[in-house]
């Protein structure tokens, strides 16, 4: 994929073919799911800028199969929706 195109996709001007989504997905380490369900929030450019508890849970998932990740992503859906006190 081009410098370009892959520009273009990132600030949304254009959504990638199928076969594009999943060459970018397998050279990120994510499952295409993952690049969809980017709606919600800014995803963080770095480590960096997670704080420490999301750092953790990043590096704890890091070591995780990829059916333990689909598990894992599944509780996450289950408990994002349900309300928080604090959010």
């Amino acid at each position: 994929m081009s410098p370009a195109v892959y520009g273009r996709i990132e600030r949304g001007g254009m959504m990638p073919s199928v076969p594009a989504l999943r060459r970018m997905a397998v050279a990120l380490g994510v499952s295409p799911a993952v690049l969809l369900d980017m709606t919600r929030q800014e995803v963080p450019s770095s480590d960096r800028d997670l704080s420490p508890e999301a750092r953790k849970v990043v590096g704890l998932v890091r070591t995780w199969s990829e059916s333990r990740i689909a598990v894992g992503n599944e509780l996450l859906r289950v408990l994002d929706a349900v309300p928080m006190v604090d959010d």
